[in-house]
């Protein structure tokens, strides 16, 4: 007979169930008996033949079969008799261990700071135009110099960057200021700068 995977029953046997120790009391498993065992769904204990051997099934069906037995046999002995029982009762539980796959990590990217800055010195500085050979007050500005300025000491500068004339009043502080090149010697006649500018 072909195998289908389903285990079957031909006959029933009684035993006790205190100790379980057969009475000796068989009959045939037959469908009307109303101790009639039904066939359980069993691959492990009837192995069905592989239908394709490089692919392994991912789920086995669970089948749970747990048959009502009212016996209609009473053997004969001196003392109340205990309960009984049939066996086989058969359950057919797979396990499935899930698969967890792992969170990569991100590295979070590092925060350069650049080494070649400039630090500026802050200024508060009267700005001077040339008119011909002459020098003339114009306003009074907040500038930035990447070089330190001697202040209050009657001189003059030239910006290259702006291609003004100044004289350093008082230190400034870092709010909107005007970013100025000055880097040579000041010098207290006004008009040899007007004289030097191009």
């Amino acid at each position: 007979m072909r195998n289908t995977g389903y285990k079957a029953y031909t006959n029933l046997e009684q035993y006790y169930v205190h100790n379980s120790v057969a009475t000796g009391v068989t009959k045939v498993n037959s469908v009307g008996d109303p101790d009639y065992i039904e066939p359980t769904y069993d691959t492990t204990y009837c192995p069905l033949p592989s239908m394709s051997p490089s692919q392994t099934p991912s789920v086995t069906p669970t089948i749970s079969v747990t048959p009502t037995v009212t016996p209609t046999v009473t053997p004969s002995v001196s003392t109340s008799p205990p309960a009984l029982s049939l066996s086989p009762s058969v359950s057919v539980t797979p396990s499935v261990t899930p698969t967890i796959s792992k969170t990569p990590s991100i590295t979070p990217t590092p925060s350069i700071t650049p080494t070649n800055a400039i630090v500026y010195n802050y200024y508060v500085a009267d700005r001077y135009e040339c008119n011909g050979d002459y020098c003339s007050y114009v306003e009074t500005l907040n500038i930035a110099n990447p070089t330190a300025l001697a202040y209050n000491d009657g001189k003059f500068y030239y910006d290259f960057a702006n291609d003004y004339i100044f004289s350093i009043v008082t230190p400034g502080s870092p709010s909107y200021n005007l970013i100025t090149n000055i880097a040579q010697a000041g010098t207290k006649n006004c008009t040899t700068l007007c004289q030097q500018t191009p």
